[in-house]
């Protein structure tokens, strides 16, 4: 476990693959932990930072955005992690940034909880996996837990009965559990 805090990445992967990043508090820097491929303006370098698995980590008080997956961070795992007050992003997915499961985490007290981020003439390609199947579920979100939010849990299987849907970037980032 690590502490890292002012400085402008708190954990930064740069086209690297199988890194497990856990049990690390990460606050106070521009961005907490950034993973990002090579190639922004390709796609062809499919998987540059893959395989990732970020747990049970402590992301607060960063001053743009506590996780922002990069140009090719595709099929890593976040999970776990507590992503508190962040100025301004709970999570970024951007350019071709995809298939991340993204599941059991507490996003609380964003500007914006999660934003898929599209370039002009680009094909959105918003395909990270916010949720598993029950009992595993989605992730909690502090703008989305009352019923005057839209939570609902009429059945009582303590998961919200509506998804989660954010559409600050224009594109649909549904959470369904």
């Amino acid at each position: 476990a690590n502490t890292t805090a002012n400085s402008a990445r708190g954990i930064h992967i740069h086209s690297s693959k199988h890194n497990t990043i856990a049990d690390n508090t990460i606050s106070n820097n521009h961005q907490g932990i950034f993973l990002r491929g090579n190639d922004c303006g390709s796609d062809d370098d499919p998987g540059a930072s893959s395989g990732n698995i970020i747990t049970n980590n402590n992301i607060h008080s960063n001053s743009y955005s506590g996780i922002f997956l990069l140009c090719h961070a595709e099929d890593n795992i976040i999970m776990k992690n507590s992503i508190v007050s962040n100025a301004q992003y709970g999570l970024i997915s951007a350019v071709f940034s995809l298939n991340n499961q993204i599941y059991n985490n507490n996003f609380i007290d964003h500007t914006i909880q999660v934003y898929t981020q599209v370039y002009p003439g680009r094909v959105p390609r918003a395909k990270d996996i916010l949720n598993l199947a029950a009992p595993t579920g989605g992730n909690y979100w502090s703008n989305f837990d009352t019923q005057a939010e839209g939570c609902d849990n009429i059945n009582g299987d303590n998961f919200c009965d509506a998804p989660y849907i954010s559409t600050s970037s224009g594109i649909p980032v549904k959470d369904n559990l």
